[in-house]
Order: structure tokens, then sequence, then C-alpha cells
């Protein structure tokens, strides 16, 4: 499959190539102002909403990840609500909270919930990592795919439809996250 031509075509169709620019940047000042407000360091909060993620559609991960930082953990995967804990009571670092979002044990969607909280951390633009991230989530797999699929991809696939938006990204002088968030915008309000 030409994942870089799906994503092009996806991109050429889209009546609105403004909308899901700025919806990293938005997510991650809705994170911080509540962060500040539970007296949680931001750095822990990028690591849960990475967490949050797993199986979970952003606006339900973002009020879940708020309960969990002002004390009420729980209501979500019995791992998520693990990390979270971890994360608040032993992440020193974003690179420690990351890092516990996305523990070997998380398997396929260890790499998706790592760019996640990248992407959220850095308001989407690109990270300090030698190669950019992007999320890799469903709804990218389901555009590279040109609807084909909707799953998390792993192993080579992900990594084969990661370059995929690198690339397409490049070549339309945007990040990929942002890409990515364009995207995601327009084809999951359409689903």
């Amino acid at each position: 499959m030409d994942y870089e031509a799906s994503i092009r075509t996806a991109y050429a169709n889209l009546t609105d190539t403004m909308r899901g620019r700025s919806w990293y940047r938005d997510y991650r000042a809705t994170l911080n102002a509540a962060a500040r407000a539970a007296s949680v360091p931001t750095f822990k909060a990028y690591g849960i909403i990475g967490v949050s993620s797993i199986n979970t559609r952003p606006d339900v991960g973002m009020k879940w990840t708020v309960a969990t930082m002002n004390g009420t953990v729980g209501g979500h995967l019995g791992i998520a609500v693990k990390r979270a804990a971890a994360i608040l009571s032993s992440a020193r670092s974003f690179n420690q909270a990351r890092d516990i979002a996305c523990a070997p044990d998380a398997k396929s969607g260890a790499r998706k919930v790592r760019n996640f909280s990248c992407n959220v951390a850095t308001g989407g633009n690109p990270c300090k990592h030698d190669v950019p991230c992007v999320t890799i989530d469903r709804w990218a797999h389901y555009v590279a795919t040109n609807g084909e699929r909707k799953d998390v991809p792993t192993g080579a696939t992900y990594d084969a439809v990661a370059s995929a938006y690198r690339t397409v990204a490049a070549e339309l002088g945007i990040a990929p996250a942002i890409l990515q968030a364009v995207l995601w915008v327009s084809v999951a309000e359409k689903e």
C-alpha cells in the first residue's frame, strides 16, 4: 500500500486545511491549566495524558487525566490507572513520566502513547528526537490505508506509516504531528 499517496490524497481533499493545526497547542494549554489548578507538574500531566490515550477519545482522556490529577485515580483500563499512579508518585522528569506511560509491557500501543505524550508536550511542534514524533493511532492508520484499516499499527507497519506522515509533512512544510491532527480532525468528525 502506498501510505504517502493516501495521506496526500486525504490532505488534498480537505476543504479546510487550517482546522486541526492548533489542536495539540490548544489541548496542551487546557492540560497545562488543569495541571496548575491541581498543583501537578506539567511533565507529569503529559505522561498521564499519554496513558489516557489508550483506546480513549481525547475529550474523555482529558477528563480522566484532570480527575486523576485531582486525586481520583480510577475509571480507566487497569494498566492506565496503575501507570498514572506511578507517574504521580515517582516521575521526576518528562522523560520518566513518558517512560512510565509507555513501559515495555504496553506492547502495541507503546510508540503511540510515547508519541502522543511528546506531541502534547510540544504543542505539536517537532520534538527533540532525531526523528520527529507523530502519533500514529487508529485514525492515522485509517487515513494512510485509504480507509482499509482502523487499528493501531505495530512493528514495521507503524514505522512505515509514521515515515509516510513525516515525508508528506515535510513536502507540505508542516510538522508531522500537525499533519496528523489536521487529518484526524477532518476524518474522525465524518465517522
